[in-house]
């Protein structure tokens, strides 16, 4: 019985249908990332919430997103020669969310370790970091009408690009270099939504469970 329901809430994390880009971000006044080889990309607020779906109406813009540090590993060139560079983005914490101008939660989720991926220096192409959201909790303190329309289980796809001109990404990381301050960065946040069947299997694996206990 464990192992059913232990497929079937897999399965609900794999198996997503993606839409169009939803929530676009950036780095406010003061806020900048930071790497050290020890302790990974760290970011200081604020990431401010720029847009919803393109437009400036929803309560959402003006909030902000709070990260943990994304430690890199298993960095290295995908091919030789290439100047492409990929690695594996571990979150030092799970918990990730949104907050009001107060600090109140109007969203907070789940962070799955993703990829850094970086095409020779920064100045080529800005590098980005990959990595999905499993929504927990849809406070929405703030009555955000995009809030609303999503359910706890769903998810986003999350790409944070960096960027500042003077620094080589690559050869930061696979020097140990740390870098104090970076410059700013961009983000966008992708719904995604889990499949029917993936969603069935959940249910059935729920209700397994149950009839177990």
């Amino acid at each position: 019985m464990k192992k059913i329901c232990v497929v079937s809430v897999v399965l609900c994390v794999v198996q997503f249908i993606n839409a169009a880009s939803d929530i676009g971000c950036s780095s406010g006044a003061g806020g900048y990332w930071a790497y050290a080889p020890d302790g990974g990309f760290s970011f200081v607020q604020p990431i401010v919430v720029d847009d919803v779906q393109g437009a400036t109406t929803d309560s959402l813009v003006g909030c902000c997103l709070y990260l943990p540090n994304l430690a890199v590993s298993n960095f290295s060139e995908q091919f030789p020669g290439s100047g492409v560079y990929v690695g594996i983005l571990t979150p030092e914490s799970s918990a990730i969310s949104l907050k009001d101008a107060n600090g109140g939660d109007i969203l907070t989720g789940t962070l799955v370790a993703g990829g850094v991926f970086t095409v020779g220096s920064s100045a080529i192409m800005y590098p980005t970091l990959d990595l999905d959201i499993i929504i927990t909790g849809l406070p929405n303190t703030i009555n955000s009408a995009f809030i609303d329309s999503l359910q706890v289980g769903w998810g986003f796809n999350f790409d944070l690009t960096l960027q500042d001109s003077s620094i080589d990404l690559a050869n930061m990381i696979l020097t140990n270099q740390t870098i104090e301050q970076g410059s700013t960065l961009s983000g966008s946040m992708t719904t995604i939504i889990p499949e029917p069947a993936a969603l069935a299997m959940l249910a059935l694996g729920s209700l397994l469970l149950r009839k177990r206990k």
